[in-house]
């Protein structure tokens, strides 16, 4: 939701897309509110003295709306849309998490090639990627075959606890733990403005799973890059 006021003055228009309509406008339909709650983390403006704020309150923002459309092809347009604006892909989605082997499209793995060895101007983009919340079905981010791509980035979840969320998968592909819910608190994030989401309001207090750590570690890769973009 781009129109959202801790969102609309970092989003970037002429790099977003929405494969579902087919058009440049990636606002959500309904009370899909995923995104929005995921961008809200990793860039939620925090300048404007509203709600909240994001990891990297000054990076901007894309949207790149697929779910619902989801093909190889255009998964691997996706994924290098804009290639030369575009630095980071944070991508809170994956299978479902049902423990069995599920491989990606040969197009979405040559496009994740691609843009490790080419964005940035040869430096690479860094693709993130949600390690999965099927722990209680026995599932492992290594059945992914979009999270254990060797040039993704595979994001687990821990709680406010230290420990684990109960949710969040192991697999020898996790590069990272980040917070996210699963103890006693869960993510404080933006939600689809004046429409009801994951709660009454503009934002949510109950955003989680391994979708709300994925985007926090993008948030801190983006504050990296802010520090020095020769990394």
């Amino acid at each position: 939701d781009h129109s959202h006021p801790d969102l609309s003055e970092n989003y970037v228009p002429n790099s977003s897309y929405d494969w579902v309509g087919g058009d440049t406008d990636p606002t959500p339909s309904g009370n899909n509110a995923h995104g929005t709650a995921s961008a809200g983390v990793a860039a939620g403006y925090g300048h404007n003295g509203i709600g909240i704020t994001g990891a990297a309150p000054n990076a901007s923002l894309s949207g790149l709306r697929l779910l619902g459309n989801g093909t190889d092809a255009n998964e691997a347009a996706a994924l290098t849309f804009t290639l030369d604006a575009i630095d980071i892909y944070s991508n809170s989605w994956g299978p479902i998490d049902n423990g069995k082997v599920q491989p990606a499209g040969p197009q979405l793995l040559q496009a994740l090639a691609d843009g490790t060895s080419n964005a940035r101007s040869g430096l690479g983009a860094i693709y993130s990627w949600a390690g999965g919340n099927g722990r209680g079905s026995k599932d492992n981010s290594n059945y992914d075959g979009w999270a254990n791509s060797r040039y993704v980035n595979a994001i687990a979840a821990i709680a406010d606890n230290g420990r684990y969320s109960s949710y969040s998968e192991p697999g020898a592909n996790i590069l990272v733990a980040a917070p996210s819910n699963g103890g006693s608190e869960a993510i404080t994030t933006t939600d689809i403005e004046g429409n009801a989401g994951y709660s009454s309001g503009d934002y949510t207090s109950n955003f989680g799973g391994t979708s709300s750590a994925t985007p926090l570690f993008s948030g801190v890769v983006a504050l990296m890059l802010e520090a020095n973009p020769n990394l």
